[in-house]
Order: C-alpha cells, then sequence, then structure tokens
C-alpha cells in the first residue's frame, strides 16, 4: 500500500515514470491494486507498441515485463517484442550471430556469451508456447496442465521437460 501510495498516478493509470519495468514489476508483483491493474496494463502494452514493439526495460525489468504480459494473456504482445531484429532484443541477439545468451543486449564480442541472465523468455516459450504448466494444486510437476498459446506466425512448437516425476513434453 505504501509503494502504490508513493509510485501510483491516478492521473495516468501508471507507476513512477510510467516506464515499462515500473508499471511491469507492480503488476507482477501484485502490488498494483485490482482496479488500477487495466489502466497500468494497458499503459504498458501502449508504451511497448507505441514504440514499435521495443523493449526499454533492460535487462533486470525485462523478467517483470514478460511476466506481467504472461499473467494478462498478452502472448502476441511478448511475441511481437522478440521479434525484432532492429532493436535490443532476442531478434536483434539472433540477427548479431548470437548462438548463446550473451552478457548484455548488445552482443559485445569481448563480453562473455554465457549469460543466461537474458534467458527470461525461455520460460514464456515452455510455458505458454509450449503450453508446459505446473498444476497449481501439485508440487513439483506431479501434476502437469497442456495450453499452449499461438502467437505471431508460429505455426508448431515441441517442447519438453524432465520433471521430478518424468518427461513432460508438449
Amino acid at each position: 500500500k505504501a509503494y502504490s501510495e508513493k509510485y501510483y498516478h491516478p492521473q495516468t493509470g501508471s507507476y513512477d515514470k510510467n516506464s515499462q519495468a515500473g508499471n511491469a514489476l507492480a503488476l507482477y508483483s501484485g502490488i498494483c491494486e485490482p482496479q488500477n491493474r487495466d489502466a497500468v496494463l494497458a499503459n504498458l502494452v501502449q508504451d511497448i507498441r507505441s514504440r514499435g514493439n521495443a523493449l526499454t526495460a533492460g535487462d533486470v525489468g525485462y523478467n517483470y515485463v514478460l511476466r506481467a504480459l504472461e499473467q494478462s494473456g498478452n502472448s502476441q504482445v511478448i511475441f511481437d517484442m522478440n521479434s525484432r531484429y532492429d532493436v535490443y532484443g532476442y531478434g536483434y541477439m539472433l540477427a548479431q550471430g548470437a548462438t548463446a545468451l550473451p552478457e548484455s543486449w548488445q552482443v559485445v564480442p569481448i563480453k562473455s556469451h554465457n549469460h543466461f541472465m537474458l534467458g527470461h523468455l525461455m520460460q514464456w516459450l515452455y510455458t505458454h508456447v509450449g503450453g508446459i504448466r505446473r498444476d497449481t494444486g501439485a508440487l513439483a510437476y506431479k501434476r502437469s496442465v497442456i495450453r499452449p498459446e499461438a502467437a505471431g506466425d508460429l505455426t508448431m512448437a515441441r517442447v519438453s521437460f524432465e520433471s521430478p516425476y518424468g518427461q513432460i513434453r508438449s
């Protein structure tokens, strides 16, 4: 409540400076009050779309942007954001020749190319595109739910996951 009192702006329906990271963090963490969620989510999506589906949240905020968009059923926005080859993101990394996750969005050759900190998209690929999700009523994938979500121009996806109870495939 104290966070929202300090950083939520009811006149704009946004947190802090209406940044992608600020709005996404409030949405994903549950700090955003239910009556404000639609406005804050609309601001997040509008900001991404107004930039031609470009991310401005940086490597730390990126995870929160993905999780907030996932929670709200916005897989198409995630797909569009990560399919660009001309701005920082996964498409850009591929266009620069990356075959592993680099230390930075810029894909600088002198920096590490064995960094999972930008690997947050993997969760969306497995849980939303591939559809493998843990049944919330069971621990450690003892029961799972398979519910793939088509996004963009994807026509097929195949994922598998080694759970403590065996392999789960979709």
